[in-house]
Formats: structure tokens, sequence, C-alpha cells
């Protein structure tokens, strides 16, 4: 082999060797850096749609309570007027308050309210009638309540049902107003068949009640809804919107500054059409969720990042990664490849083996820990909630075995004392061993009626009447 052939194989392998080491110690953690920036932009974007979903899950919950304009308005007034019992509001107070919420909510109520003496101290409902008539609304009204404390002035009122009819409606009567605080089927009192004359809901405090209208007309607005959408997106910093879909083109409503644009409508259709709960754009993620027939609830998150922006990002910092390995490149190009001389000390090229001995393995670990971190936490949440899940349907199985139990127990007792009392005339005695057993269970009440005597056992004692149960006089306890 001539000497030249010689040179060019050793500068072969010289040059290979350095290839080698440049793709060890340059382009292997290049690769690295890329694969940690764009997986960490990744997962960041990962949790932001995450925690749309979650957020839209817990929007959604909040919506549903409020899809009724009517519901909305009982729970509003009924959960404030307890927290003005709750501190013993002043009646300045109160009225400031309903006006403050005339202003957030323009003209879809008005209200009235007088103090325990019957005088009025508002109203701003304007109508034909004079004070005089509406105390004899306030009077009759405070007798139906619905009453959070008692009332001591109830009694001392007096007013006249034709007039209140008059005024309020033809179908004014104290069953009307049982759903204003029923939290499992709140309703209006709806006084007036016609739907001429306002819905009406009512509350009475020791300072005064309140006789509140409100425009029925107005439901179709949903400002209740969208009230408490904005308070929600306002605390979460999102955009919410709604969309009514009740007439023939769809309205949209949300909570950001500038109109909906077309690429929104055009993505609300597609989920609308292919029964889609989320949406990916270039820049936002969408959330789409049914609420009724004719309600739709969307929100919209601008991403972080597109995914052309991860890879560019990523691609960034390798190259950045690798123009400071330039140095490295060149010096061992210089003393490797051209075999000249290297001016490093021993104690330099340790200090840097050492660096890439610590951190490459630290770029794998922030991998790592980043992906450990975002499973663990979706996997806590998930062990929440089958947990409380689980937690409800322990303490529902607990619940239904104690009421079994308890139904045993009283089948047995009854069985036994059904032959003893068998001829006998209930009483004081059959009572107390009734009494006696059923001390023992979580009852709070019962009652024990004989067809053949005149005595109704309870749990303190018994009680004897006269006369028929349809028309029963009490003589002694």
């Amino acid at each position: 082999m001539s000497e030249k052939a010689k040179n060019k194989a050793v500068f072969g392998s010289r040059l290979l060797s350095w290839l080698l080491l440049i793709a060890c110690l340059a382009g292997l953690p290049a690769a690295l850096v890329f694969t940690t920036m764009a997986r960490f932009y990744q997962v960041a974007e990962d949790e932001l749609a995450f925690n749309l979903r979650m957020q839209m899950q817990q929007a959604t919950d909040e919506a549903l309570r409020n899809t009724s304009q009517e519901e909305f308005w009982c729970r509003h007034f009924h959960e404030k007027f307890v927290e003005f019992k709750d501190s013993a509001a002043e009646p300045g107070e109160i009225i400031a308050w309903l006006n403050s919420q005339r202003k957030l909510f323009p003209d879809e109520f008005e209200f009235g309210f007088w103090d325990a003496t019957g005088k009025q101290l508002a109203m701003t409902l304007k109508s034909e009638y004079s004070n005089d008539e509406w105390r004899e609304v306030f009077g009759v009204l405070c007798s139906y309540g619905p009453f959070l404390m008692p009332v001591n002035y109830s009694k001392k009122l007096g007013g006249s049902i034709e007039i209140a009819r008059k005024v309020l409606g033809r179908q004014t009567l104290g069953q009307m107003f049982s759903g204003l605080t029923d939290p499992r089927a709140y309703c209006l009192a709806w006084l007036d068949s016609a739907g001429i004359k306002p819905l009406v809901a009512s509350y009475f405090l020791s300072c005064g009640g309140a006789i509140i209208f409100i425009d029925q007309k107005r439901f179709g607005e949903y400002s209740g809804l969208k009230h408490v959408i904005k308070q929600f997106a306002e605390r979460e910093q999102i955009m919410f919107g709604l969309i009514d879909r009740s007439t023939g083109k769809p309205e949209t409503w949300h909570t950001g500054a500038s109109q909906v644009s077309e690429e929104f409508l055009r993505v609300f259709s597609i989920c609308e059409q292919k029964s889609l709960n989320y949406y990916e754009l270039p820049g936002h993620y969408i959330g789409y969720q049914y609420l009724s027939p004719d309600l739709r609830l969307f929100v919209a998150v601008q991403r972080h990042l597109s995914q052309s922006a991860i890879y560019f990002r990523a691609t960034l910092a390798a190259l950045v990664f690798l123009l400071l390995m330039l140095p490295l490149i060149f010096y061992t190009w210089r003393t490797m490849v051209r075999q000249m001389p290297g001016r490093a000390s021993i104690r330099r090229k340790l200090a840097f083996l050492f660096l890439f001995a610590c951190g490459i393995p630290l770029l794998a670990m922030a991998i790592i820990s980043q992906e450990l971190y975002s499973h663990k936490r979706h996997t806590l949440m998930a062990d929440a909630r089958l947990n409380s899940v689980e937690m409800l349907l322990s303490f529902d199985r607990r619940y239904s075995s104690a009421v079994k139990d308890v139904g045993l127990s009283l089948d047995k007792f009854f069985a036994d004392w059904r032959q003893k009392a068998h001829g006998l005339v209930l009483n004081e005695d059959l009572c107390n061993q009734v009494a006696s057993h059923i001390s023992k269970l979580d009852i709070e009440n019962y009652f024990i009626i004989s067809s053949s005597s005149q005595v109704i056992g309870a749990r303190d004692g018994f009680i004897v009447y006269s006369g028929s149960m349809d028309d029963l006089r009490i003589d002694k306890q």
C-alpha cells in the first residue's frame, strides 16, 4: 500500500472517530434538548386542555341550576334574604341591596318594603293603587309568608283579601307562596292566571317584609343564567358564552369584548351536528355543552402555543445548544482530525465531562418528572372523584341498612305486641310498651290510632279525644 493510501485510511479513521464523538457529545444531547422542549410545551398544552374540560364541567353544573329564570330568581332572593336573617340586617341595608339588583337587572323586577308596623319604606312599582291599598296587600301577605324567622307582627296587621286579589291577581292564596323557599321545587307565586300582572315573591324578617314583582315576559332573555356565567368567567379569567337556538337563527352571547368569529360559529355548527363536547383549533381550545333543547354553553381558551410554534421553539433550543457546542466541535476537529496540539488542561476536560455526565440525566429527569406530575395529578383527581362517589354510596347503603333494621325490629315487636293487645282497648299501658321500644330506635315521632277507643298514642304520651276523627276535639293530653 502506498504512503498516500495509508494517509487517507488514517485520516478517514480519525474523521469517523470525530464524527462519532460529535454525535455523542453534540448530536444526541441536541436531540434530547429538542425532545425535552417539545414535550415540555406539549404537556403544558395538555394541561390547559384538561383544565378547560374541568372548568367546562364546573360551569355546566352551575349553569344547569339556572337555566330556568324563575328558579334563578327564587334561589337568588332566598339565599340573600337568609343572609339578611343571619346578619340581622336593617331595612336600609335590604332596600339598598334590592336597588343595586335593579341596576344589575334593569326593568326586570320592582319591589316594595314595609317595616314591622306596616309602614311603607320603599316602593318602586308604578301603579294606580294607593299606599293604603298596598298596606292591605302587605297585611294579607305577611300572614301567608314565607317566614325566614318567627315574626310577631303578622297577627297585628290585618288586610283585605279582596283588595289583595284586585292588586295582585285572583289566585292570591297562601299555597302559592310555598315554593319560594323550597330548594327542591323553587317557583314564584303565579297569582294572575291571565299572565298580565307580574309574578310575586315575598320574604318576611323581624324588621319587616319585602314584596318583589317580577316581569315574566323577560324570562326568555336568561339574564340570571348570563349573570352566573359572567361571574364564573371573571373568576376563571376565560371566555364563556351561550347559544340560544329557540329562534330560527342561533343567537350568540359571550363574556368576551370582541364578536364571535366566523371560525367559532363554524366550530359550533360542527359540534352541534356531530355531538362533540370538545374541539381544537390552531389557536384555541373550544368546549361545547348541551344545557337544554334551546341552550348551549361554550367556552374558548386561547392556546399557549400552536403545534408548529412548539416545534419551532424546540428546534430553536436545539440550535442554541449546538451553537454553544461550536467551541467543542472546533477543538475536537483540530486535535482529532488535524492532529494539532490542544491547549485545554486536564482540569477543564474533566469539568466538561462531568458537566455532560450530570446535564444529560437532568434533561431526562426533567421530561420524566413533568410527565409524572401530570399523570399523578390526573390520577389523584380521578381517585378523589371515585372515593367521593364510593363514600356517598356507602352512606346510602348504611342508611338503607339502618332503615331496614328499624323496620325489621318494628315488625318483630308489633307481631308480639299485637297478640298482647288482642281483645284489649288501647290504654296507657299499651302505649307505654310501644313508647319503651321505639325510644331505642331513631324514630322522630309516631301515632297509634285505635278504632275501638278514643285514645291516640304518641311519643310524649297519649291523647284522649271526643267526637269522631273527622270532627276531633281534644279533652286532655
